[in-house]
């Protein structure tokens, strides 16, 4: 019990990478929806999210260990909170999905 209870200690339930991805090269984000800044916002915020983390080095694709492309598809809007605006006499959505 005590040899095998030491190999547990490290166990983590986060997501790993394989030993030997150490970079990656993100390709711009292709759009095929209708929606033209999608593209831009999520090529933004995912640069941002993987400089922020700093797991993998950012480098081109020439010397990159893995690659990642995104295509967006399709966007979809749909209201998650919809009142009665009293200035507007109509419904008002006031918070997105």
């Amino acid at each position: 019990m005590i040899l095998i209870f030491p190999a547990c200690m490290f166990y983590s339930f986060k997501g790993s990478l394989p030993a030997h991805i150490h970079s990656i090269s993100l390709a711009p984000v292709m759009n095929e929806s209708t929606e033209f800044s999608a593209a831009e916002i999520l090529n933004d915020e995912l640069n941002m999210l993987m400089v922020g983390e700093n797991v993998l080095d950012i480098v081109s694709t020439d010397h990159a260990d893995s690659h990642l492309e995104v295509v967006i598809t399709s966007v979809t809007d749909k209201p998650y909170i919809v009142s009665l605006s009293d200035e507007l006499g109509m419904e008002e959505v006031e918070e997105w999905r």
